[in-house]
């Protein structure tokens, strides 16, 4: 046991004459959690009741049906309406910078007007065919479009669609409504919607659940999601410390003079993979507590760890079990630094994208879904968020740990049969 102990030591004593390193792989993670959870967050919360939508309205509607338009845009509580009461053309090209606009809106001239015709034809059409007779009614020519929104050249297409369906929406209902009192006012009863008390905008008819959660509620924001995605990042970059390490070992002839030793090769392999094991712990253990405890004063929401803690310990060591695997895998496969160096940075961000880290998992096409299966990270990014996300326990995440193990085992297998091939062991 002592020379176990020994070789463990030698393996810390390699890590601190390596403090850039170690630097790199506890500081680099931590900025990268706190910088991609803040903009992640600002975009969760920007089409949410948290966050608001500066949106400027130039109503030129001559009829009431207007303004009955912009009150149902406030009653969202998703836009901040600023009314402007001239629009010159320098509108459609300048953007108010101290109110953060990035949508603009325009009521046609005679809205009011072009929705009351097509709510009287409609009208006229529903009680003729109920055999009610009624006067006729012309239909007015089309406008070009009743209303007209403007979005700053910056504003991403998802939202873009995202604010149009809302709007949209908003149109819809208005329309339904004037439709439906055109309706009762040529049954002699005017304004029935209102006297019944249908409240058309904020009658809620569809309640939101979260699927697979055996707690109601759990959140799910962008701190659920980056604090676990970013843990894995970090817990896979130490391939450029371990992954060096081991080239440098095996260049210097330190191999062949431990091989003199009389001590088993595995122990100083075992003590190696553990001493790095240790390390993704570290990292696990202050990107959680970043998540609980920093977060909140950047405003962002606390990371809440799940029920089953036990669960999360045993997927945080299998998670850096694999980073190590892998890491010694590219260690004792590769030839130089420069080639861990580069080969291992850029294996990790690739294993990172198809496996769901960068880019969201549903998000890519099928025909990635078999290097998706192949990337370690994907297997521990879906552990973690079956405890992170669903607040699962250990035994509904086994079915995940399992494509796991099955990779450490063949990373180490081909370890060890490198080091047989190499003659060190």
């Amino acid at each position: 046991m002592y020379k176990f102990w020994a070789a463990i030591r030698k393996d810390i004593l390699i890590l601190k004459s390596d403090i850039v390193g170690l630097l790199f792989m506890l500081v680099m993670p931590i900025a990268m959690a706190i910088i991609v959870t803040i903009i992640q967050n600002t975009a969760y919360n920007l089409l949410s009741s948290k966050n608001t939508i500066p949106i400027e309205i130039f109503n030129n509607d001559q009829g009431n049906r207007g303004e009955e338009f912009i009150s149902n845009i406030r009653s969202t509580y998703i836009f901040r309406p600023y009314e402007v009461h001239e629009w010159t053309k320098e509108n459609d090209e300048e953007w108010n910078s101290s109110k953060k606009i990035m949508v603009k809106l325009k009521i046609a001239t005679n809205y009011s007007k072009f929705l009351e015709n097509r709510s009287q034809v409609v009208s006229s059409l529903v009680l003729d065919s109920l055999g009610l007779e009624v006067a006729p009614v012309s239909l007015i020519p089309d406008i070009d479009f009743p209303v007209t929104v403007i979005f700053h050249p910056e504003m991403q297409e998802s939202i873009r669609h995202s604010i149009l369906a809302m709007l949209s929406g908003i149109l819809e209902t208005l329309q339904s409504k004037t439709v439906i009192d055109e309706v009762f006012t040529n049954l002699g009863k005017p304004n029935i919607s209102n006297n019944i008390g249908i409240n058309f905008n904020e009658n809620k008819l569809i309640k939101e659940e979260k699927g697979n959660s055996t707690k109601p509620n759990f959140p799910i924001n962008a701190t659920q999601h980056n604090i676990p995605a970013w843990t894995i990042f970090a817990m896979f970059f130490i391939v450029i410390s371990l992954g060096s390490s081991i080239i440098r070992e095996k260049n210097s002839g330190s191999y062949l003079r431990l091989k003199t030793i009389p001590t088993p090769f595995w122990y100083i392999l075992v003590a190696k993979q553990l001493t790095y094991l240790v390390i993704t712990l570290i990292q696990t253990l202050i990107l959680f507590s970043i998540g609980i405890w920093v977060f909140p004063y950047f405003a962002l929401p606390p990371l809440l760890l799940p029920d089953d803690i036990m669960g999360l310990i045993v997927v945080s060591i299998i998670c850096g079990l694999s980073a190590v695997s892998f890491a010694v895998f590219l260690g004792t496969s590769l030839r130089s630094q420069e080639q861990v160096n580069g080969i291992g940075a850029v294996s990790i961000v690739v294993l990172a994208m198809v496996g769901g880290l960068l880019v969201p998992s549903f998000a890519m096409p099928q025909s990635f879904n078999f290097f998706m299966n192949l990337s370690p990270l994907h297997w521990c990014l879906d552990s973690y968020y079956g405890l992170f996300l669903s607040n699962g326990l250990l035994s509904d995440i086994l079915p995940k740990l399992l494509p796991l193990g099955i990779i450490i085992f063949i990373l180490q297998g081909i370890t060890i049969l490198n080091l047989i091939r190499q003659r060190l062991i």
